[in-house]
């Protein structure tokens, strides 16, 4: 269940709300369908995975990998 869990951390990480984070994909998803992949009971499709990874600023690998997602120090994210 690493994709749930690292896109839970990442959208959280950028103070994001699901319907935020539903609203970057092009084109918009909907929260429905942010709230299911975070708790793994939908997977999107390569191509939703690929624009998930773009409106978070991460890559594909980031996104869906088992390793833990290390994200950039509180400082970084401001300056960003």
């Amino acid at each position: 269940m690493a994709f749930a869990d690292n896109l839970r951390q990442l959208r959280r990480t950028r103070h994001l709300k699901q319907s935020e984070l539903a609203a970057k994909i092009v084109p918009p998803c909907s929260q429905r369908a942010i709230s299911h992949w975070e708790q793994g009971i939908r997977i999107p499709n390569l191509t939703t995975l690929s624009r998930l990874a773009a409106a978070l600023d991460v890559s594909l690998e980031a996104l869906i990998s088992d390793v833990p997602v290390e994200l950039p120090a509180a400082e970084e994210m401001a300056h960003a």
